[in-house]
């Protein structure tokens, strides 16, 4: 294959790829926003780091992998795993992942709806890793920004534009970047995965 036609084929996929899944609001960070960031290996790092004996809430949780590691690194007064759980196996599986013990809990509804049915400064931090869609994301912060003590940590998962695997546009990108703008948030720490799955971790400024 020509170099040529490689070049016409990939912007002829690029024009039909923008039909089909057109651009989000993009807003552009300043040096504030980024200036205490540290780049992490891993999302495993950035539990490391975050405050243990915390009350947590992971939005987004399927069969619980993730949230083991965050029984085992963070070890919280209390996590509450937030998903829908459409197939009851999946949720079995997350419960035995998970052990359920006395300071974990599931709340079964969406990430949205949970959020804003928190009291005010109720958490301590929260991990966001539901459907990556620029809607429900930046719903996700601005409820999030309420329900988090000040001094406390808004954290996700798929900071990055494009699922490869599935061929679907993501907004997580620029829900955050929006939203770090609007609200006056920054980045304390980035993760850099070879996969591009790359997690943050907020901060109010």
């Amino acid at each position: 294959m020509s170099t040529i036609f490689k070049k016409f084929l990939f912007r002829l996929l690029q024009m039909l790829w923008s039909q089909i899944f057109p651009k989000h609001i993009e807003v552009d960070l300043e040096h504030k926003h980024v200036q205490n960031c540290i780049v992490l290996a891993h999302r495993l790092e950035l539990l490391n780091r975050l405050p243990k004996g915390s009350t947590v809430a992971e939005l987004g949780v399927e069969h619980g992998l993730f949230s083991k590691e965050i029984l085992e690194r963070c070890q919280p007064a209390e996590l509450v795993l937030v998903d829908t759980w459409p197939d009851v196996r999946i949720k079995e599986t997350c419960i035995a992942n998970t052990q359920m013990s006395d300071n974990v809990f599931l709340q079964q509804t969406t990430s949205v709806i949970y959020l804003k049915t928190q009291s005010e400064n109720s958490l301590d931090w929260v991990y966001i890793d539901t459907d990556h869609t620029y809607k429900t994301t930046k719903e996700e912060l601005e409820a999030a920004a309420k329900a988090v003590k000040p001094g406390g940590f808004i954290c996700g998962h798929d900071y990055t534009s494009i699922s490869y695997s599935g061929l679907r546009r993501y907004g997580v990108v620029e829900a955050v970047n929006e939203f770090c703008v609007q609200y006056g948030y920054e980045f304390i720490y980035l993760t850099s995965e070879t996969t591009r799955h790359v997690s943050y971790a907020l901060r109010k400024l």
